[in-house]
């Protein structure tokens, strides 16, 4: 499987890719949401094939933060969920209070994560869909 990740954290960003690749996944690690949005419409514009899904951490430093990353991706750059599902990340519990009254689709994740909760959580979503 295909998976993007947003994680501006650096041990946490290391273990889950660590994780994750070892169960063969190809992992795409970005740090900001800029630099992921820009990955996705490249791809999306070039024909390239989409990630298999996206997973972000809600707060990501500088910049945008992971609801206004899902914002854009589904509003703006109109990459819809059968496209691109999302899981959000969070060690705030309002966060994802706020996340899943905005956004019903988007399921959500309290921190700590560990690579194996995120791949049964991965495979709930992609079976739903």
């Amino acid at each position: 499987m295909n998976i993007t990740l947003v994680e501006d954290n650096p041990n946490t960003a290391n273990m889950l890719v660590w994780g994750l690749r070892l169960s063969k996944n190809i992992v795409n690690l970005y740090t900001n949401a800029e630099s992921c949005i820009k990955g996705l419409l490249e791809a999306k514009f070039t024909n390239k094939p989409l990630p298999d899904i996206l997973i972000t951490d809600y707060n990501l430093g500088e910049g945008l933060n992971g609801r206004e990353l899902i914002r854009q991706i589904r509003g703006q750059e109109n990459i819809s969920y059968e496209e691109l599902p999302i899981i959000l990340i969070s060690g705030a519990s309002l966060s994802l209070a706020e996340i899943s009254e905005q956004y019903t689709n988007i399921p959500t994740m309290q921190k700590p994560v560990t690579p194996g909760a995120l791949l049964t959580k991965i495979r709930e979503v992609k079976s739903s869909k």
